[in-house]
């Protein structure tokens, strides 16, 4: 005795179910590495937009205590926590050594310097590849046109 389906509309859906299911499956793995780095490139930006206003609060402090006349301004402010400063909080940028915050900086960009030359180098060797190609095209296709123009002029000057 074989096995009839309860509903035969039943299997009908459940093939195209797992048709559908593997084409999704399909698509996803497709997706996820890009979603992933998407993920990561958004962390990292969010890391750098908090770095970024870190710096910035701190180099408004610098500001705010450079416009003060000399005798009121805190030159120790930037090296260790000062409790002669009420607005002082509790994060580490107070802590900070002015100079080092900046020499820091001032490392950070040179790296970031560094890379975006380096991506400019290999952006013009790529450029210069594609020029060499594209000219290199440009005569093989001078050329062809003169062989038929060629052609052509033979093939009437027969007839």
């Amino acid at each position: 005795m074989t096995a009839t389906p309860l509903c035969p509309s039943m299997v009908n859906f459940s093939n195209t179910f797992l048709t559908t299911l593997n084409f999704a499956e399909g698509n996803y793995s497709v997706w996820k590495k890009p979603w992933n780095a998407n993920a990561a490139d958004i962390d990292q930006v969010r890391q750098l937009v908090k770095k970024d206003a870190d710096n910035a609060t701190l180099s408004f402090r610098a500001i705010d205590n450079q416009k003060l006349p000399t005798p009121y301004q805190t030159p120790g402010i930037w090296a260790t926590k000062s409790t002669a400063n009420p607005n002082s909080s509790d994060d580490d940028t107070d802590a900070q050594d002015l100079i080092s915050f900046f020499s820091s900086t001032a490392d950070e960009l040179d790296a970031t310097l560094k890379k975006y030359q380096s991506n400019f180098t290999e952006i013009e060797a790529h450029l210069r590849s594609l020029e060499q190609s594209t000219a290199q095209q440009t005569q093989a296709l001078l050329l062809a046109a003169e062989v038929e123009e060629l052609i052509s002029r033979r093939i009437q000057s027969r007839s």
